[in-house]
């Protein structure tokens, strides 16, 4: 599916879903805007990736459901170095930001040192961070139905095709 198509698909509903971007390399990238006099969407259509994190406008607290297949194994993040917004389906672990954190350092080459999310009960961002040994924030569980930011601080490229 793509954005224009999600787009499509939400505002069937009159769930008022103004926009759809994602955060590549340190920036917002992309946007599809939906606008609900004309009932068209605008801007640059994207796929929606299982791994991948998305910001979504609503003028209204909603559930959408698309069409999709049921995730049956774990789904691969790709990661580069700075802030990825990722989300984290199909694991058998239940992580929390921590464990998280820990998951991705025992990967060579790889190092994050904070995960961050927008929990919309409290309207701001909340964030864990783990540097040098110390801890800073409070550990959260890592839901499948939220996008999180990752830092990776060290990225060690081990294969230059990667």
């Amino acid at each position: 599916m793509d954005s224009k198509e999600f787009l499509q698909i939400a505002n069937s509903n009159n769930y008022n879903i103004s926009r759809i971007s994602y955060f590549s390399a340190g920036k917002w990238d992309g946007g599809t805007v939906y606008d609900s006099k004309t009932k068209e969407t605008k801007g640059m259509s994207f796929d929606l990736t299982l791994g991948k994190g998305y910001l979504i406008v609503a003028e209204q607290n909603c559930t959408v459901s698309i069409p999709a297949y049921n995730i049956e194994s774990s789904i691969p993040i790709a990661f580069s170095s700075g802030w990825n917004l990722v989300g984290v389906h199909g694991y058998d672990t239940q992580y929390t930001a921590k464990s998280l954190i820990n998951s991705i350092n025992s990967i060579e080459g790889l190092k994050a040192n904070n995960v961050t999310y927008w929990p919309t009960s409290k309207s701001m961002y909340q964030g864990f961070q783990l540097s040098g040994g110390r801890e800073y924030g409070q550990d959260f569980s890592i839901s499948p139905d939220l996008g999180y930011f990752v830092r990776i601080n060290e990225y060690t490229v081990k294969d230059e095709t990667c």
